[in-house]
């Protein structure tokens, strides 16, 4: 039906777009998994909780987001899933939307906590449309490249 009145459906439906919320590279990253599922152990962190690389001697299968931080979602879902996320395109990267979880600790829970994107169901499982990234209203430029900071895409 989406496609009677967007000509460019078809094309969407075969972009990866259209499965960055069902992609299993992604979610296996986002749950520190391979693709099987074997899951590598919790990384050993610093005297501040961050952490750091992983013990080899160990089974390792992959890094992945809820290893290094398993009681927060993360804002992974912002750009992944953002039918998911529910967050405005200019509260993703450009707006520092990435560090949202951690910035929620510190705020005292006034910032949205993110979703986990993992077992999504119906519209949040739909990926990434084309208005999420083609109605950016700002990008910030290095002065020195002209290209977007790698941290910042837009």
């Amino acid at each position: 039906s989406c496609g009677v009145c967007h000509t460019s459906y078809p094309e969407w439906l075969a972009d990866g777009h259209s499965q960055a919320a069902v992609n299993p590279r992604f979610l296996s990253m986002y749950a520190g998994t391979d693709v099987e599922g074997n899951k590598s152990p919790p990384p050993p962190k610093n005297n501040v909780g961050v952490p750091l690389p992983p013990d080899l001697s160990q089974p390792y299968y992959g890094p992945g987001y809820k290893l290094d931080f398993p009681t927060r979602s993360g804002s992974c879902a912002a750009c992944h899933t953002p039918m998911a996320a529910k967050q405005e395109n200019r509260q993703n990267c450009g707006w520092s939307g990435c560090h949202q979880d951690t910035t929620a600790d510190f705020a005292g829970q006034i910032l949205d906590r993110g979703v986990s994107p993992l077992d999504l169901k119906g519209d949040a499982a739909e990926g990434i449309s084309c208005e999420f990234c083609h109605k950016i209203g700002q990008v910030a430029l290095q002065r020195e490249t002209g290209l977007p900071y790698p941290d910042l895409p837009g």
